[in-house]
């Protein structure tokens, strides 16, 4: 599924009391976002992105200019005020989200496995896809536990599809908003977007629904929790 997506990062320095995380994602009409995260020795990463050729520079200047384009003005002027930390920009490309469907296959070779961006590659600005690893590798434990090594690939293809299945949904969906984006689009996507959008715009007020929203990204809960009633009527509940 295409998506030509890169990603710009860049690392300044950051007040030791200055906890503040910024994200600007992207939505039909702006190809481009940003997430600016604090992390460790007193610094924030900057990462800039933008989908359907709409990439950041790697030029200093450039790329200060990009961030400026995003609605959070704090952004640009944080990279124009603070010292910088990093003396060249990252930069990535990602063309397309892939899943290849080994659990539909009835013969495989023995003592052998495929996970991680081999077994499926999401859209990196999702943040999903070392942890989705890391639960394939957990799944892969759990398969030889109870099984042995004796078709292990079969086995463990159907065992890891669940775990998959959620954060492709998930960074799928999300880039099946831009009518730029081709691929098979999964059954109910339109809808899904749809609601989702919903529940987005009642979070800005509404924390009980920012913690669901962002447990399922985070993979701490399946996208169907989303669709709770508690979580639907706080959705759609009266003002």
């Amino acid at each position: 599924m295409e998506i030509d997506v890169a990603y710009s990062t860049a690392m300044i320095e950051r007040p030791p009391e200055d906890r503040r995380t910024f994200f600007v994602p992207h939505e039909p009409g702006r190809t481009r976002g940003v997430g600016m995260f604090p992390i460790e020795d007193g610094r924030w990463q900057a990462t800039l992105f933008g989908v359907h050729g709409d990439h950041p520079p790697t030029e200093r200047n450039a790329f200060i200019e990009f961030a400026e384009s995003l609605p959070i003005a704090e952004i640009g002027q944080l990279l124009r005020t603070q010292p910088w930390v990093s003396e060249e920009i990252s930069h990535y490309p990602f063309p397309t989200n892939q899943r290849l469907r080994y659990e539909r296959l009835s013969r495989f070779p023995d003592d052998f496995v495929v996970l991680g961006d081999a077994l499926c590659s999401f859209n990196p600005i999702y943040g999903q896809g070392m942890s989705v690893a890391a639960l394939e590798s957990l799944q892969l434990h759990h398969t030889l536990a109870h099984g042995g090594r004796e078709d292990i690939g079969i086995r463990f293809f159907e065992n890891v599809t669940d775990i998959v299945d959620s954060p492709w949904s998930i960074a799928v969906g999300g880039d099946f908003k831009f009518s730029e984006t081709t691929g098979p689009k999964p059954r109910g996507t339109d809808f899904i977007n749809w609601y989702l959008g919903q529940l987005i715009r009642t979070a800005h007020s509404d924390g009980a629904l920012r913690e669901a929203l962002v447990r399922v990204f985070m993979l701490e809960q399946p996208p169907e929790s989303l669709f709770r009633p508690g979580v639907m009527w706080r959705v759609f509940k009266p003002t």
